[in-house]
This record gives structure tokens, C-alpha cells and sequence, in this order.
């Protein structure tokens, strides 16, 4: 008697410290059908969208139509075909899913679930152009179409770019903090770009450079550029302190070269600089070149802050220096 009272007593402590559920029994909210929002708004289906092997599956119909699509189901092969624009999905069941006719590996197959053909949401929604969200913990899926995805991204790139004038603003206003006339303050932005950026040889080395790697944001934060960087950013900086300022693009003259040499290896122009307008004239800045210098030998950057090119007499800035529409001067 006292054995078994034993073992009883033992079995219950072994369920209480392991209850079924850490042996990997499923309970009742492991199956619970997940709910399914599209552009925030709840969708309702004939039949549960389920789970499996991670995978959501629901009514091919209900959400293909809900996105703009036509469904066409092929008795003759068992295979369901979605077509939205220039796009088509063919979702054999059971089998093989193609993609505009090219094969896609997916992880679970269509399958007919209660006589509903039920589909992977994920792989369905992103073919069509939008995005799909899964919330695990609330055992949500959202679906947002493609023009609320350019919404949204719209209006996440406009509070990055009202974050980035911020940043760019607070910026100018520390460096300019103490300096009384704009020539001063110009200076002390021509000092900051020079003595904090550096010349990227790496990004000059590719040859080709597009407006997104000289971005002024781009610039200030991987702190490195080309002539285009350096100009953009100054530009922009003396904009935020009230200082009109402008790119200049044109070409730049090594020491070694003559203007025809210049002309002939870079035929659309090779630098970029700096103007801005201080006491009632247009002065030129050159911070690339009074950044430092770059060793073409070995392709690296030394820093060495001047001013040979900060209001240089016209007459010598034009001796290296040639706007885009000056080549024939």
C-alpha cells in the first residue's frame, strides 16, 4: 500500500514540474487561427487560415481578390493560377509553384484544406507587390498593398529627411556658434568640412559615382567623400546658418597637366567646388583641396587644413580651376 501511495505521490509531482505541453504536445492557442489584416483592416474567410511548419496558409480567393488579383482554377491539372498586372502565379497542389513561368522553391505546397484551396500567405502577398508582416505573439499577420507601402515609406523618408535637416541645422549652428559676421561663419564651416571629413581614393578609385554616395547625409555620416560630397555638404550647412551658397561644377587642373590634358581625360568635367555669397559678392571656397592632398602613387589621404582656396584671388583660382562652362575661355 505504501508503494503505490508512493508512486501516485511521485507521478504527481512529474506532472506538476512537466506538464504535457514542454513534451511537445500542442494546447489550444498553438492552433488558434492567426487573424489576417490587410492595409488595416481585418479580412474575414469562409474557412480558418492555418498553420503549418511555420507557414501561413489561407483561402487562396478571398485574399487574392481582396489584393486586385483574378483567380483561375485548371480542374484538369489541380492547379490554381493568380494573375494581378504583368504578374502570374501558378500553384499546382500539392506540387510545384511557378512564378511568370519560373519555378519557386516554397516550403509548404497549396493544398486542399475542408474544400478550400489554401495557400502560403507570405509567398502569395509578396509576389503581388506587398509586404507581410507576422506578429508571433499576438498571432497577427499584416498585409499592407503596394501603394500603402510607397505611402508608408513616403512617410518614413519624410520624418528621416526632417530628422536629417534637424541634425544638419544643430550642426551648422554649433559650428557657427561665437561667429559674429557670415565671413566668419563661412570660414568656420569651410574649417569643420576640411578638418573632419576625408577624401574617400576608395570611392574616387570606382570612377563611378551616383548622387546618392555624395548625399550630404551619406557624407556627414561616413564622414568621407569625393569633391562632390565635400561640396554638397557645405552647401547645405551654410543654407541652415541663412548663407546663400551654391555647387560649382567644372574641372579641376593638376599642377602637371595642361588644360588641354584636363579636358581631353575628363571630357564632362572632374571637380566640384564651392560659392557663397558674403558681404554683397560671390566668393569661392574650394574645401576638397584645402582638406589635404592624395598621394596618386599609393592612392591615400593625407589631412593638411589650408587656405590656399578659401576666397582665393580669382585670377590665381582660375589658373587650376575652370567652370562647366568655361572650357573655352
Amino acid at each position: 500500500m505504501l508503494a503505490i501511495r508512493y508512486i501516485f505521490a511521485i507521478m504527481l509531482l512529474f506532472m506538476i514540474f512537466f506538464p504535457p505541453a514542454s513534451f511537445g504536445v500542442a494546447t489550444a492557442a498553438d492552433y488558434s487561427a492567426p487573424s489576417i489584416f490587410l492595409n488595416n483592416q481585418p479580412l474575414s474567410f469562409d474557412a480558418p487560415p492555418v498553420v503549418e511548419n511555420g507557414r501561413t496558409l489561407v483561402p487562396l480567393r478571398v485574399v487574392s481578390e481582396s489584393l486586385g488579383a483574378t483567380v483561375l482554377w485548371d480542374e484538369s491539372v489541380e492547379a490554381v493560377t493568380v494573375v494581378k498586372g504583368s504578374t502570374a502565379i501558378q500553384l499546382v497542389i500539392g506540387g510545384r509553384t511557378y512564378k511568370n513561368g519560373i519555378l519557386v522553391e516554397i516550403d509548404v505546397p497549396a493544398k486542399i484544406i475542408n474544400g478550400r484551396t489554401m495557400v502560403p500567405l507570405r509567398f502569395v502577398g509578396e509576389s503581388l507587390g506587398c509586404s507581410v508582416i507576422w506578429h508571433g505573439e499576438t498571432r497577427k499577420v499584416e498585409i499592407f498593398s503596394t501603394d500603402v507601402v510607397i505611402e508608408r515609406n513616403n512617410d518614413r523618408m519624410a520624418q528621416e529627411k526632417n530628422q536629417i535637416d534637424q541634425e544638419i541645422v544643430t550642426l551648422a549652428k554649433s559650428i557657427a556658434e561665437g561667429k559674429k559676421t557670415d565671413m566668419e561663419k563661412v570660414r568656420a564651416v569651410h574649417d569643420w568640412v576640411a578638418g573632419n571629413i576625408s577624401y574617400d581614393v576608395e570611392l574616387y578609385g570606382k570612377g563611378e559615382i551616383t548622387s546618392e554616395m555624395v548625399d550630404p547625409v551619406q557624407v556627414l555620416r561616413k564622414r568621407k567623400s569625393v569633391c562632390s560630397g565635400y561640396s554638397a555638404l557645405t552647401e547645405k550647412l551654410l543654407e541652415a546658418l541663412g548663407i546663400p551658397a551654391r555647387t560649382v561644377n567644372g574641372w579641376g587642373r593638376w599642377y602637371y597637366e595642361s588644360w588641354e590634358e584636363t579636358f581631353k581625360r575628363s571630357p564632362e568635367g572632374n571637380h566640384a567646388w564651392n560659392e557663397a555669397f558674403v558681404d554683397g559678392r560671390w566668393i569661392a571656397m574650394d574645401v576638397t583641396w584645402d582638406a589635404g592632398y592624395v598621394d596618386m602613387k599609393v592612392m591615400t589621404f593625407t589631412r593638411e587644413l589650408e587656405y590656399k582656396y578659401f576666397d582665393p584671388d580669382p585670377k590665381l583660382f582660375a589658373d587650376n580651376h575652370r567652370k562647366s562652362d568655361e572650357k573655352t575661355r
